[in-house]
């Protein structure tokens, strides 16, 4: 109840008792009936929500399946510790790729990936971006795949890189976490997004990750 109520706070149509907030918690409980084995995790309603905006709420409840059963981005709730490595293994290789640099210096402040791009994959970015930015992210995602979500996460560091170069640690997360206050255009994001550039044997290794046998 209390995360229905967080769920695209600006917004205010998942309100205590609004009809949308009773069809997400309607979807979301009908998610953990038929998945006990990974029940109610933090994130769900903001991919939940997403759907609600754009669909029914049978709609919704069969994508919200469709996209956290997908062996992309499942190991993040089921809190699969080697499937969430290998993912953020690959990520590391697209970010030093595009952003050496930068990448070298959250090495050097012990900033992880865990810090940020867990709940970035987790939302497809619905929690962490201005929901109209969200959605051109899910656009691409829907074609292209988890490369999407790589992409953006590249953008919107390279967006901070000169900032980032001369911040801490604390300065770096607290940035991170308030990129949804800020009103990118989404054109330009989807534009930069074509630009990320990907090691051959890194997309090989993406799309194994397609097939894998996750229950």
């Amino acid at each position: 109840d209390l995360d229905i109520e967080r769920t695209f706070p600006y917004l205010g149509i998942f309100k205590s008792n609004s009809p949308l907030s009773e069809d997400l918690r309607e979807i979301l409980r009908a998610f953990v009936a038929s998945r006990p084995d990974i029940g109610y995790v933090q994130g769900l309603s903001f991919i939940g929500g997403m759907l609600l905006l754009n669909m029914d709420k049978f709609k919704a409840y069969v994508a919200m399946m469709n996209l956290v059963l997908n062996p992309i981005i499942l190991p993040f709730y089921i809190f699969d510790e080697k499937a969430i490595r290998a993912r953020i293994q690959l990520f590391k290789q697209v970010f030093y790729y595009n952003l050496p640099e930068l990448c070298d210096h959250f090495e050097s402040l012990e900033i992880l990936p865990e810090h940020y791009f867990i709940e970035w994959n987790m939302t497809l970015f619905t929690k962490s971006v201005n929901i109209d930015i969200a959605m051109r992210i899910w656009d691409i995602y829907m074609i292209e795949g988890i490369t999407a979500i790589y992409s953006a996460a590249i953008v919107f560091l390279s967006h901070f890189e000169d900032k980032f170069m001369e911040m801490n640690f604390d300065d770096i997360l607290k940035q991170i976490k308030t990129i949804n206050l800020i009103n990118f255009d989404d054109d330009l994001v989807v534009e930069a997004m074509k630009n990320v550039k990907y090691p051959e044997w890194v997309l090989i290794e993406i799309e194994k990750l397609t097939e894998e046998g996750i229950p």
